[in-house]
């Protein structure tokens, strides 16, 4: 597997995003560089100093990059030892530097420090009093440090604390309108709302997994990850990326075709905003883009 780093001599355009931005205004986004050769790129996490996580599903691995793209550190291989995955969907960086690999077709998650140094794993052995199956899709921490999981068996929201030990479900049938249909992905905001992507929608939750509201984010796509950036949300589609804030309103919509520099034909898996850069996520290749002024 040959990565390869393009950078381009352009200047930075720090860039601070407002939630107060015309939706309908579209501008364009000058790639900067490129983390290409990529083995089907999934999903990937931008954490502690702008290190960067990134799940490649053909390698069955999870690398670490620092902002400049230089790799860290590389685990994979199809597998089910401590740094081998099968089929891994997603990756989470916690405010307190571990790292959380879906393990998809292990049917566990693994949790690394922030050099991806192996500490210990969750699964259907190690989850103290789990109700049900265990099939985890994606996964995300709160800023008190208990992890939320999405489990596609069930169709759930599954909360685990501190102590190892399942704590409840969330988003089944007893929650009335925040029921989930078919959760794919998770993202905690700093103010430790829930937001869970269901097909159409994102379905968002306090820390006690009460029903808080739904954002709809249309039908026509086939929504592939969400971030959360301050308090809103990040929506990533094949073609677009779509901002909301956190009740709900759309801020502001990035078709592909603004991203200057960008395959188009490839279609969009992830993407991530920081305080100066916008990050895509292809299958191959992972693009930082300057931002509009």
């Amino acid at each position: 597997m040959i990565k390869t780093i393009k950078m381009k001599n352009v200047l930075l355009i720090f860039f601070v995003f407002s939630f107060n931005a015309n939706p309908q205004q579209h501008q364009n986004y000058t790639v900067e560089s490129t983390l290409d050769g990529l083995a089907a790129g999934t999903s990937f996490f931008v954490g502690y100093q702008n290190s960067i996580f990134i799940v490649e599903q053909r390698s069955h691995s999870v690398s670490s990059y620092s902002f400049n793209f230089h790799l860290t550190k590389f685990l994979g291989g199809q597998g089910w030892g401590n740094y081998e995955f099968d089929t891994p969907t997603d990756v989470w960086s916690s405010f307190l530097l571990e790292v959380y690999v879906t393990d998809f077709n292990n049917r566990r998650i693994q949790k690394y420090d922030k050099d991806l140094n192996f500490i210990q794993t969750f699964d259907e052995n190690s989850i103290a009093h789990l109700e049900g199956r265990f099939y985890p899709r994606a996964c995300a921490t709160s800023s008190q440090g208990d992890l939320f999981v999405v489990e596609s068996d069930g169709k759930r929201i599954l909360k685990i604390d501190r102590r190892n030990q399942f704590e409840k479900e969330i988003g089944t049938f007893k929650d009335g309108e925040g029921a989930l249909t078919n959760p794919t992905d998770i993202a905690i905001s700093t103010s430790d709302e829930i937001f869970v992507l269901d097909q159409t929608t994102i379905k968002v939750f306090d820390l006690f997994g009460n029903y808080l509201r739904t954002i709809s984010v249309g039908g026509r796509e086939r929504w592939r990850n969400i971030q959360v950036y301050k308090n809103g949300v990040i929506a990533t589609s094949a073609h677009a990326v779509t901002l909301f804030s956190s009740d709900g309103s759309l801020q502001l919509t990035i078709p592909a075709s603004s991203i200057i520099g960008m395959n188009q034909q490839e279609e969009l898996q992830d993407a991530y905003i920081t305080s100066d850069s916008f990050y895509v996520l292809t299958t191959t290749t992972l693009y930082r883009c300057s931002m509009p002024q």
